[in-house]
């Protein structure tokens, strides 16, 4: 294939001595005329390219009956109003409603009333606790980039607002809505060039009075990398607030008296650990910590002596699993449990900790509890998902330990029978790796499976099972998908966080490595029919793959990448994660980066798999020039016979834009894979019937 002309400067850097080759540095210039060329020029060849793809409108029509209907989301219960957001069939966003006591349905907030070109988003919305408000946030071309409104619920009537730069940044109202705190980054014009995304800041509004005079209540000489994060008790008189650098596993944890207006006492201050805090209506600080407890154990406290030396063990930490979250019950506490990414919940006495009984979840899934749900004594709402289960709403009581549904899932389906197995394999260092592994129940494996194989690793994110619509189509029409729940990610606490993190990094890449050698040794697919995909983090992970097997896949698909790890901390957000990362700044930490850095180990004449680099214009997380760096020097130095290609959507961030533009770049990745690891997507399926009951359990 003839690719677009992209020349290689003689860029050199030099860092602690070592020289460090930028042959494309010139891509990073996204407004100039030679680096507008080359992503026009790249367009078109994709455009032709994918195209011809067999199946691929069929594919766009399949993906969006998936969703071409309406969908509702949990009422949540404020006042006497009720609220909840909505995407009717055929709509690009979903907009905000309202149900009043007169039993009328209002909508409050529609982007496309705004916006006809589908190209802003609602993002959030938070009502005050009497319902009297709604905060909420806008974003548009899918950059992420929230704005800030208050409305009036009774008139529809904005009341406050605009409120700019709040991303990433808290908001918490007062029990009695007469004001509220939120987080801002301050006015880029008074900033250092490249730190407009830093400096966040926690301050108060009382409403009714101008923004202006809003005094600033935290944040002032800390660092600029900082996130915080806020709640206020249910009687007022407390603050929790907590703040940490950047994606750093580490936070401080402070409380605030707001009856005697005292400065914020620390709960936890510079320790290595992470800690969540709220106060509760019992007058009690509930704190979820993994400080001396890698996986987990919770504790409680009196706000007014919140010292570590005070706190008392309430549910200690288990060996086998993770304590991720909790919801706190009139009489008991929910703990939710997960292991090996599989979700448990528990319930204990509120008062002591005794444990009460274990909640039986509908499946080996991923299980939440909606924190901001109206609670009727010991009742809580919680959702439940699996690989075969689209999101499904449950009532549960944690007194009767009773359990019904509360609402079916959202998406139609007509989906086959489907099989779900949970592995165990062996990685490079003879540590045993989780992985899921999913196909149709008719389909044999017969080592020539096309199969696409996931992961991320990082950032203490585990890979929960969950419905995609993605997955379960690709596996409708034959295929298998895998999902490796590799070191880097919270699976097994923050001990495996550590793991894959830092000088650890590459033992992420190991367990990549050696899941796709388990799924070809195992009779599940072939080098010529295994594909791999990841996004982001994970966009890093396929990339380090590929250059250092590039022998071991057919396939690949690298969604908003990370690739140059000399340079990541100079894009965007990049300096915010040198904590996950390392840092170039420092020699220990530039070998770590460079030992593994994709673009740089890109080697001409290799016979790389194919690849597809997706990414999009609006991307304020990973900048895209990580993605085009990248696809010119693969372009430049392979000799295998696979395409290489770049598609770049102009209206899209990190997580995508509109649902149409979903549709699309969800057939062209899904048409690809197939093209590339030989499915047939015209082949009769087996049909299953509609709803949960298509679907098989899972597998040992």
């Amino acid at each position: 294939m003839k690719y677009p002309a992209a020349r290689r400067e003689n860029q050199i850097d030099t860092y602690h001595g070592v020289p460090v080759e930028d042959p494309y540095r010139w891509l990073e210039d996204r407004n100039s005329p030679e680096t507008q060329q080359w992503i026009a020029d790249e367009d078109a060849l994709t455009k032709r390219a994918l195209a011809g793809t067999p199946g691929r409108k069929q594919l766009q029509k399949e993906i969006a009956a998936m969703y071409n209907h309406d969908q509702r989301s949990t009422v949540f219960v404020r006042g006497k109003y009720q609220f909840y957001t909505e995407r009717r069939a055929g709509q690009e966003q979903s907009h905000l409603n309202v149900i009043g006591p007169d039993r009328i349905t209002r909508t409050l907030v529609d982007p496309l009333a705004i916006q006809p070109d589908g190209k802003l988003a609602l993002m959030s919305y938070t009502p005050s606790p009497d319902g009297r408000y709604v905060a909420y946030t806008l974003a548009s071309g899918g950059t992420e980039e929230t704005t800030l409104y208050i409305l009036d619920t009774a008139t529809g009537a904005r009341v406050d607002g605009p409120i700019e730069r709040v991303r990433y940044s808290p908001f918490s109202w007062l029990p009695d809505s007469s004001g509220y705190y939120y987080g801002q980054r301050l006015d880029p014009a008074f900033l250092p060039p490249h730190e407009s995304m830093f400096h966040r800041k926690l301050f108060f509004h009382r409403m009714g009075t101008p923004h202006t005079s809003d005094p600033m209540v935290f944040g002032q000489g800390r660092d600029k990398t900082e996130y915080y994060s806020t709640s206020v008790s249910s009687d007022g008189n407390w603050l929790v607030l907590a703040a940490k650098r950047g994606t750093e596993p580490r936070n401080d944890v402070y409380l605030v008296d707001r009856l005697s207006g005292g400065p914020p006492v620390a709960l936890q201050e510079h320790v290595n650990a992470a800690t969540h805090a709220a106060v509760s209506d019992d007058g009690r600080c509930y704190i979820l910590t993994n400080d001396g407890s890698p996986r987990g154990a919770m504790y409680v406290a009196d706000p007014h002596h919140p010292q570590r030396s005070n706190w008392q063990l309430l549910i200690p930490e288990r060996k086998d699993a993770v304590l991720e979250d909790y919801m706190i019950t009139k009489n008991t506490v929910i703990a939710e449990w997960q292991k090996d990414g599989i979700s448990e919940f528990t319930v204990h006495d509120r008062t002591t900790g005794k444990y009460l009984h274990t909640v039986s979840l509908p499946g080996a899934g991923t299980a939440s509890t909606f924190r901001n749900a109206p609670r009727m004594g010991d009742t809580v709402l919680l959702s439940y998902t699996d690989a075969v289960t689209p999101q499904t709403v449950y009532r549960y009581n944690a007194l009767t330990d009773e359990l019904t549904m509360f609402k079916s899932p959202a998406q139609k389906r007509d989906l086959p029978q489907m099989t779900v197995r949970q592995v165990q394999y062996r990685s490079k260092d003879g540590t045993m790796v989780p992985m899921t592994v999913i196909a149709r129940s008719d389909v044999q494996l017969n080592g020539k499976n096309p199969t696409i194989l996931y992961g991320y690793g990082g950032f203490n994110r585990g890979m929960q099972p969950q419905f995609s619509p993605k997955q379960a189509l690709w596996v409708a029409k034959g295929g298998v998908y895998a999902i490796a729940n590799l070191r880097g990610g919270n699976e097994r606490g923050e001990e495996w966080h550590r793991a894959g993190m830092r000088e650890n990094k590459q033992n992420v890449f190991d367990d990549f490595i050696a899941a796709a050698e388990h799924l070809i040794s195992e009779g599940y697919t072939s080098k010529s029919h295994l594909g791999i995909e990841g996004g982001s983090n994970g966009g890093l992970l396929v990339a380090a793959a590929m250059t250092q097997r590039p022998d071991l896949f057919r396939a690949v698909h690298c969604a908003v990448p990370l690739t140059d790890m000399i340079r990541y901390e100079s894009f965007g957000m990049g300096r915010t994660w040198n904590d996950e990362y390392g840092t170039v700044a420092n020699p220990t930490e530039f070998e770590w980066l460079r030992k593994y850095s994709p673009y740089h180990h890109v080697v001409k004449g290799t016979a790389y798999p194919s690849l597809l680099v997706t990414t999009g214009d609006n991307d304020a997380r990973t900048d895209p020039a990580h993605a085009r760096k990248f696809t010119a020097a693969v372009q430049w130095a392979t000799s295998g016979q696979g395409a290489v290609l770049f598609r770049r959507e102009p209206d899209a961030g990190h997580q995508g834009g509109s649902i149409r533009l979903y549709f699309q770049e969800t057939a062209d990745v899904l048409g690809y894979f197939a093209k590339q690891l030989g499915l047939a997507l015209g082949q009769r399926q087996q049909k299953g019937r509609d709803g949960a009951d298509g679907a098989a359990g899972i597998a040992a």
